[in-house]
Order: C-alpha cells, then sequence, then structure tokens
C-alpha cells in the first residue's frame, strides 16, 4: 500500500483516540450524577415560570384548550407571558385567574360586557 503525505498524523491521531477512549471521558459540569436532579424532580414552582405542558398538568386541560384560552379571541384568556414566541405561566397569575372564574364572577361580567355595548358616546 502506497503512503501519502499526512498518513502519518492520521494514524498518530487514530492512536491517541482510542488511547483516550479507553481511559472514558471527563465529566462536565452537570453530567455528573450528583449534579443531575432527580428523575421527575422539577424547579421551584412557586417562582419558576411554567411552560404550556405543564400548565396542561396542573389544570388538567389539553395543550390545545390551553392554546384557545390564550388566543385574543377568548373570553376569559388565561395571563401569559411571551418569551421567544413560547408561551410561560406564573403559577400565581394562573391561580388568580382561577379564583376569577366562579360561576359568580363569570355572570357579573358577562353582564357588565353587555351593558357596555349599550352605552352610546356622544354623536353615536
Amino acid at each position: 500500500m502506497k503512503r501519502q503525505v499526512g498518513d502519518g498524523v492520521t494514524d498518530a491521531a487514530a492512536a491517541l483516540t482510542r488511547e483516550i477512549g479507553d481511559l472514558g471521558r471527563a465529566a462536565r459540569p452537570g453530567d455528573r450524577p450528583e449534579d443531575r436532579p432527580e428523575a421527575g424532580a422539577r424547579p421551584s414552582i412557586s417562582s419558576a415560570l411554567w411552560d404550556i405542558d405543564t400548565l396542561s398538568a396542573y389544570l388538567q386541560v389539553p395543550v390545545n384548550s390551553l392554546y384557545k384560552m390564550t388566543g385574543a379571541s377568548a373570553k376569559s384568556r388565561i395571563p401569559h407571558l411571551r418569551i421567544g414566541g413560547r408561551l410561560r405561566f406564573r403559577q400565581a397569575d394562573v391561580d388568580a385567574w382561577l379564583s376569577t372564574l366562579t360561576s359568580s364572577n363569570t355572570d357579573a361580567l358577562a353582564r357588565m360586557r353587555q351593558r357596555a355595548r349599550k352605552v352610546t358616546h356622544g354623536a353615536d
């Protein structure tokens, strides 16, 4: 077999790679077992922003329904943030929103909206 320029370098690199592979790789911070979160562990719920899947599990509502509840045409919109084009939710905001959804509050809100539609302004 005819050797070409650079073959020696390639052979040396392959040998070095085999030696390093035999030693194993050094763990980076976060890759070590003691740095990994427990299975199923989540960040602190009170301060963390939830994604739509987390909110779906919390409210036990399908993700598609949540997207509808955050849309501009929703009657009672879930308070949310858009960060990088993705929806995020705060638990405190969601809990406050839930407390306003009692049937009496929903009925009162509907009546207020009907009255607001009937109001005429000046030359209307």
